[in-house]
């Protein structure tokens, strides 16, 4: 009992050093990513009430420490602890990782949503907020640029990257949650897989499948992108596939990085073309068409299985 109190009282600590981290330029973004990983961690130690004890106790020390600049922090907590306590009591049941990451990104997506709708019933514009911060960041474009282009110009670039920013909010939320319950896991089951080694673990990337029937759902996204290429940016299929092709085009990438790994397990390549291949991704972006038509004949053609033979 002793032990798992002070390992209650050790994860809240350190999620408190995580919290207070956020505010620290430059280094903000490894507390950020790594948020959810302490508290699922305490989920799957404590019990529910001890839990949520752990959890507000930490909110009161964030309070006395920061006083009025605790509430951004808080707001941030807030909009993962319900996903980080969801995953930690399944995993916590034995669930299969593949169940807890599907469940973990629906419930970040659900959090998030609901705190967009929140936003927008207290009458806060986020398209207008957002436009407001880009105009104000021109202000600290270099001399050079603004020679380059007329002011007019750059107000009318922002604007557009603003509307189209604001219209793929679904593209990125679903991709900043499935990032988020992707690595919350992995760090996870590093940190727990030594005090436990049943500890939920996903299937190796070289046997991650699509459906075939996916690429039907593809190849009308692609068609219709072409009949409603000239659409207005407000209309509502431009706002289903400016979200919907990046998502497909990502599906199919990771599938062709799947192949990849596949690949040199079959042929004995080693790890460093396949690693090297998601690094080339990350690099080079442009290159994901690439990728997703070789996802695409990954998942069409029985590659895998000519391969094999």
């Amino acid at each position: 009992m002793f032990k798992q109190y002070s390992a209650g009282v050790g994860w809240s600590f350190l999620y408190l050093v995580m919290l207070l981290g956020v505010y620290i330029p430059l280094l903000q973004f490894i507390p950020l990513a790594l948020l959810m990983v302490p508290t699922v961690i305490l989920a799957v130690k404590l019990e529910t009430i001890r839990f949520w004890v752990h959890y507000f106790v930490v909110m009161i020390v964030l309070y006395l420490l920061l006083g009025v600049y605790a509430g951004p922090l808080a707001v941030v907590s807030l909009l993962f602890i319900v996903p980080s306590y969801i995953m930690g009591r399944m995993y916590k049941r034995n669930q299969p990782a593949r169940s807890v990451i599907t469940t973990g990104i629906v419930s970040i997506i659900g959090v998030s949503l609901l705190a967009l709708l929140l936003t927008s019933a207290g009458g806060i514009n986020i398209t207008k907020e957002f436009a407001n911060f880009m105009h104000e960041g021109i202000q600290t474009f270099p001399n050079l640029m603004k020679t380059m282009l007329t002011e007019q110009q750059l107000n009318e670039y922002v604007d557009q990257y603003v509307t189209v920013t604001v219209r793929m909010l679904p593209f990125l939320i679903i991709i900043g949650a499935t990032v988020y319950s992707f690595l919350t896991h992995g760090v996870v089951r590093l940190l727990q897989r030594r005090s436990n080694p049943d500890f939920p673990k996903l299937q190796p990337l070289r046997e991650w499948r699509l459906p075939k029937s996916i690429v039907w759902y593809y190849l009308i996204a692609l068609f219709l992108e072409l009949i409603f290429r000239n659409a207005d940016t407000s209309s509502l299929m431009f706002t289903i596939l400016v979200n919907l092709i990046p998502l497909l085009m990502l599906a199919f990438a990771v599938q062709a990085i799947g192949f990849v790994f596949f690949a040199a397990h079959v042929k004995g390549w080693g790890r460093l073309l396949p690693i090297g291949s998601i690094i080339l991704l990350l690099i080079a972006p442009f290159l994901m068409t690439i990728y997703s038509i070789l996802g695409v004949f990954d998942v069409v053609m029985p590659l895998r299985e000519r391969m094999q033979k």
